[in-house]
């Protein structure tokens, strides 16, 4: 799910075929269905150009049957335009920024090559392998360095005593499989290929990170030493922070530190994470939240697996961990496939889903940022939920900013003025009221006309809309 940041929330489903479904976003009312490509998975706004960009399977025999779609979301009527990534169907996933200029990049878990997507052409314009990997899906983008963070996949032994992998994934069934790397590097062995290798032995390449500007692989990133395999990354808003969601039963936390471009990242830190219950291997940390607070960088974590949210302060030495108990109940509240976790942006409030026991937990954090201070607020009962997502009206907001300083301008000049009558006090007081309407007036009327002014779109496209809702829904 998406949002536009000013008129429309956009969502797609696994089994909703080759559409995707609008909201409103001042009333939450069913706008419509808007044609797409077969089985959309994965949206991305981009606020310059007003468009949707739709990351679909393909080959569904959709409406638009293609890999991706780009629909305008100022004409909800209009046909989607279609992007191809090859022949073969394939999921994946894309990311657009307004700092990458014209274009866009995405993955597709049969090829073992990155796409760059020309937002014009609407086509894939040129592609980059990734030696040694069957292909790749997970992808993240940081705006310091301008570099992408790529999960890879690979091909594993599978399913026989010492394989790679216990079990060969969701096709179950192992095949004769040539094996690139890992401890069986160079046989043809019994094995898969793709996501049932996520976490084995053979998961060795990691995180790759490719320099958009120079057009190369600086070279790869894995999870501490010791803990297992592979990981998922995800960018901070601001891009300064790439976290590794690792394979390793939620144990600790990798964090890199984005530096030049066409410099490899730093790590960080390595964060011990302290949740309960996770089997071991896995990646248990299936959604996240990044809140800027009080001049504090901070993120938050949960699993499904037992009561607690992990709030870490990544501006302190050494970062700060803060473990909060959502619930008193015996057995966890969470789902099976995690929580979803949401931060209401520029507040100081955390929203926690509890999928099992139909409830949001609603997390305040102290005024001054001490994470270990932060409480649960709210329980909200009696709710059921499989997605959350924050969306805004950022024109709004960026009108009412602006409403506000233009009252405090004139009141300041007003006291400066210690020899003004009070006809003029009157004359200045009514100007500015008027002043206030009329900005109002227009604002309502820009707002139903056009889908959002200059300074709103900055605004959103600041916050790259990644941020804003549940950040890995497929």
């Amino acid at each position: 799910a998406a949002s536009d940041g000013h008129k429309y929330v956009w969502a797609t489903a696994l089994h909703a075929g080759s559409q995707m479904s609008v909201f409103s976003l001042d009333t939450g009312d069913f706008v419509g269905n808007v044609d797409t490509c077969g089985t959309p998975l994965d949206v991305d706004y981009v606020p310059n150009r007003e468009e949707m960009w739709v990351r679909c399977a393909g080959g569904g025999g959709g409406v638009v049957d293609s890999h991706m779609a780009v629909v305008s979301t100022n004409a909800l009527s209009a046909s989607a335009e279609e992007v191809f990534l090859g022949t073969a169907r394939g999921y994946g996933r894309s990311t657009f920024h307004n700092s990458l200029g014209n274009f866009g990049y995405a993955t597709h878990y049969n090829h073992n090559v990155i796409f760059k997507i020309d937002m014009a052409s609407r086509r894939a314009v040129a592609n980059f392998t990734m030696e040694g990997a069957h292909a790749s899906y997970d992808m993240t983008y940081s705006a310091v360095n301008k570099h992408l963070f790529i999960r890879t996949r690979v091909c594993c032994s599978c399913q026989f005593p010492g394989a790679d992998a216990q079990t060969c994934g969701r096709g179950g069934t192992p095949v004769p499989t040539l094996i690139e790397v890992g401890p069986f590097a160079g046989q043809t062995v019994n094995g898969t290929c793709g996501g049932g290798c996520e976490g084995s032995k053979a998961d060795v390449i990691g995180v790759l990170e490719f320099d958009t500007v120079g057009e190369k692989f600086l070279g790869g990133h894995q999870i501490k030493e010791g803990t297992g395999f592979g990981a998922t990354p995800e960018a901070s808003p601001d891009g300064k922070h790439i976290v590794l969601f690792g394979n390793d039963g939620a144990q600790n936390l990798r964090v890199l530190r984005a530096g030049a471009n066409g410099v490899k990242s730093t790590v960080a830190f390595d964060i011990p994470l302290q949740f309960e219950n996770v089997p071991a291997g896995s990646e248990a940390l299936r959604d996240f939240a990044f809140v800027k607070w009080n001049n504090h960088d901070i993120i938050a974590l949960s699993t499904g697996y037992d009561n607690n949210l992990a709030i870490i302060d990544l501006d302190a030495t050494p970062p700060k961990l803060h473990n909060l108990k959502l619930s008193d109940a015996a057995e966890t509240t969470g789902g099976r496939s995690g929580r979803m976790i949401e931060w209401a942006y520029g507040t100081n409030y955390l929203w926690v889903d509890a999928a099992s026991a139909k409830e949001i937990y609603v997390i305040r954090l102290s005024e001054d940022g001490d994470v270990t201070k932060a409480v649960v607020e709210r329980t909200i009962p009696e709710v059921s939920s499989s997605l959350m997502v924050y969306a805004e009206d950022f024109a709004e907001r960026k009108q009412d900013s602006m409403i506000k300083q233009l009252v405090e301008a004139n009141i300041d000049s007003g006291d400066d003025d210690d020899d003004a009558s009070p006809i003029a006090i009157a004359a200045l007081a009514i100007g500015v009221f008027s002043l206030i309407l009329n900005f109002i007036f227009v604002g309502h009327f820009m707002s139903k006309s056009q889908p959002a002014a200059a300074e709103a779109k900055e605004e959103a496209a600041a916050e790259d809309n990644r941020t804003l809702g549940s950040k890995r829904v497929a």
